[in-house]
């Protein structure tokens, strides 16, 4: 996963959380930061991680977990996309 990934849910609504930045340790262990926007698209936030406060706002992401679990939303490994 790289900046600029999103992960995707469809529906009505559906929602995306695109990969604002990344950051890697010494020991290559990567966080991510998440963002979104809501209609009408005209702001872009930065999305808290509520379930590791210890290092919220960046979140550690695993593609093939059974769920990734955002503030708001749960994604399924099917919800990635990567171009």
């Amino acid at each position: 996963m790289k900046t600029g990934d999103i992960l995707i849910t469809s529906g009505s609504p559906g929602h995306v959380v695109f990969i604002a930045g990344a950051c890697k340790n010494k020991d290559g262990k990567k966080l991510f930061l998440l963002s979104e926007g809501f209609t009408p698209a005209q702001t872009i936030n930065l999305i808290s991680n509520p379930s590791h406060k210890d290092i919220s706002p960046w979140y550690n992401l695993d593609v093939s977990a059974q769920g990734t679990k955002t503030a708001r939303y749960i994604f399924k490994p099917s919800n990635f996309r990567s171009f």
